[in-house]
């Protein structure tokens, strides 16, 4: 497989094409790989980021977390991260979300809070006690040091 994604012309066409699918676990699957093996702003996934940011809200847990690492590693426009910024803001606050999915769109969060510091309050401010005491122990602890760093 790494040998296949090696291979610019079949990375975009196979597990791009894939992506955003709702079919489980297929989608999962391609989300999964794109991950772990793309650049950061890797110019062979920046083509989709709308397509990943619609899909996000509509997908089951284990896509949306992997979908969330990619969205994490991408530069976004302006108008990309306003999309990005509702939607993990709108995931971190269901507390019935799994720990992992919340961790990612706090990640998010923070990385949209480096590029306009005037969101960092706010950010900060979701990091309450109502948000984080849901949260597994390790995610928690994760949350919190991230927090320190706003």
């Amino acid at each position: 497989m790494t040998m296949e994604l090696q291979n610019a012309s079949t990375f975009p066409n196979k597990e791009l094409s894939d992506l955003t699918t709702e079919v489980h676990p297929k989608g999962w699957r391609s989300a999964w790989t794109v991950g772990k093996f793309m650049k950061n702003n890797d110019p062979l996934v920046i083509p989709y980021i709308d397509q990943i940011l619609e899909a996000i809200p509509h997908r089951n847990e284990s896509h949306q977390r992997e979908l969330l690492k990619i969205i994490t590693k991408l530069e976004l426009n302006d108008d990309q991260i306003g999309i990005a910024f509702n939607i993990a803001v709108s995931l971190w606050e269901n507390l019935g979300k799994a720990p992992a999915v919340r961790y990612y769109s706090f990640k998010l969060l923070v990385k949209i809070g480096e590029k306009f510091p005037e969101l960092k309050p706010e950010i900060k401010a979701l990091a309450n006690d109502q948000y984080i005491d849901s949260l597994t122990r390790g995610v928690k602890h994760s949350i919190i040091k991230i927090t320190q760093t706003l």
